[in-house]
């Protein structure tokens, strides 16, 4: 099976909804979809799609980068991300009829043009993959507590004392450290 390259995410099933049950189509695509902080990033990928008896099931594989803000320091930094997922995407309008078919609210729907829209699945898919506590690097220092300076860019001038309503925990971790 050979695939064609396309700059949208939207396809025109069709001709693949007059086929026969197990037909297949497969597509590479590059377009841009909105993941985090309304910045556009570009996603690549492939589908892989099947006529199946109610509609058309979607194997699709992509790729993107997002900006995310890093939850130690505050900055920006680029998250890769990867995905894949298969969804049943189910026709509003039957082929044959051209009469209104009712779709379940949850599932993805094929619009009245027979046009499959791979971005709500891609976004919503992208959206779980992206880490709930982003870092910009493993190794980032965050922000004084005091001053709120960057730790990764530079130290601070802020005394080190601790709270001493703190300093019963920090004899307690003083004696485990000294124990092992």
């Amino acid at each position: 099976m050979t695939s064609a390259m396309i700059t949208t995410n939207q396809l025109n099933v069709a001709q693949l909804l007059r086929e026969a049950i197990g037909a297949c189509r497969a597509y590479d695509f590059q377009d841009r979809i909105t993941v985090s902080e309304s910045r556009p990033s570009v996603i690549n990928g492939s589908a892989r799609l099947m006529r199946t008896d109610a509609g058309i099931l979607v194997e699709a594989k992509a790729h993107t980068d997002v900006i995310v803000t890093c939850s130690r320091c505050l900055s920006e930094s680029t998250v890769p991300i990867e995905l894949k997922f298969h969804e049943e995407y189910l026709p509003t309008i039957d082929i044959d009829s051209g009469l209104p078919v009712n779709v379940p609210f949850t599932t993805f729907a094929i619009d009245k043009n027979h046009i499959l829209d791979l971005s709500d699945a891609l976004q919503q898919y992208a959206l779980l993959e992206i880490p709930i506590k982003a870092l910009c690097t493993t190794e980032c220092k965050g922000l004084c507590a005091t001053c709120g300076q960057n730790l990764n860019t530079g130290t601070c001038n802020c005394s080190s004392k601790i709270d001493p309503r703190w300093s019963t925990l920090e004899n307690l971790i003083n004696k485990a450290n000294k124990a092992s």
